[in-house]
């Protein structure tokens, strides 16, 4: 990582990961390819990481005023019998160059603990009308959903949610 960032020709760089640094020892990917980037591209170079296995949406440290680690790991697939928590984020930047975080949900969280079919009467948008799946199916499975007493990640408030 350190001989990439050292070459870097790039002012805006995207790292993509499994682990959220708190899985792998500390060990933030964003952290070590800024510290092996030039002393005179250090200001002038974004570097956002981006990592998954835990099944939410969150942000775990902004610079900036701008999200730059994101925890993205909604696409299911973890764990249980059923449907799993999903979900996913569009980051943009508008025309002020600030940047914008997008779900599909009605809340600021990006995550789906439900899932259901909207009844024929109701409209796009609306909060899913399934039964809550991570206590039932995700957390006797795993230790790296929030939502779950046996929770071994970072402590409540030391992340923001999208």
């Amino acid at each position: 990582m350190k001989n990439r960032s050292a070459t870097a020709a790039a002012k805006n760089v995207a790292i993509i990961g499994h682990y959220p640094h708190w899985a792998q020892g500390g060990t933030d990917f964003r952290d070590m390819f800024i510290k092996g980037l030039p002393a005179s591209k250090v200001n002038s170079t974004k570097v956002f990481n981006f990592f998954g296995h835990t099944h939410v949406q969150q942000c775990y440290n902004h610079h900036d005023g701008e999200c730059v680690n994101f925890l993205t790991g909604g696409g299911g697939g973890c764990c249980g019998d059923g449907d799993t928590p999903g979900g996913f984020t569009a980051i943009s930047w508008d025309s002020n160059r600030t940047q914008v975080v997008e779900c599909f949900t009605p809340d600021s969280k990006c995550s789906l603990n439900r899932f259901a079919f909207l009844q024929d009467d109701e409209e796009e948008g609306g909060s899913p009308t399934g039964d809550d799946i991570v206590g039932v199916d995700v957390c006797a499975h795993t230790v790296d959903d929030p939502s779950c007493p046996a929770y071994r990640g970072p402590k409540r408030g030391e992340i923001t949610y999208m």
